[in-house]
């Protein structure tokens, strides 16, 4: 594949500019951090459920803008399934984005996008 400029080959920042992290300017990338260790605090101690305690927020990123953040967790306790997990995020999502609009100093609360990523112990 080469693109229309000289001949040369597209960069990678070209071929897929949504893993730029250039592109993400500072003040999202200083929103993103603070809803994950808002978040972080929320889901380790404040929320009742025990599965979402079990969760650790692995990274937050704009979706594709600062309107929207995607929220990935690790779930590393086989105790739960990812969509018992989802489920429990969707009915606790409007506590935690609250939880978010109290710390950050925003207009309006970015919506929450969450990616559960359940980690498989491997065998020795």
């Amino acid at each position: 594949m080469r693109s229309d400029r000289g001949g040369r080959p597209p960069s990678r920042d070209e071929l897929y500019p949504e893993f730029s992290e250039a592109r993400v300017d500072p003040k999202t990338r200083q929103l993103c951090k603070q809803v994950q260790r808002v978040l972080a605090s929320g889901l380790s101690g404040e929320v009742a459920d025990e599965a979402l305690q079990s969760l650790l927020v692995d990274g937050v990123e704009p979706a594709p803008s600062a309107s929207r953040l995607r929220v990935v967790l690790l779930a590393s306790s086989s105790t739960w399934t990812e969509s018992e997990l989802r489920e429990r995020l969707e009915r606790a999502q409007g506590w935690l984005r609250a939880q978010v609009a109290q710390a950050v100093n925003r207009k309006r609360a970015p919506e929450l996008a969450f990616e559960v990523v359940c980690l498989s112990e491997s065998a020795p």
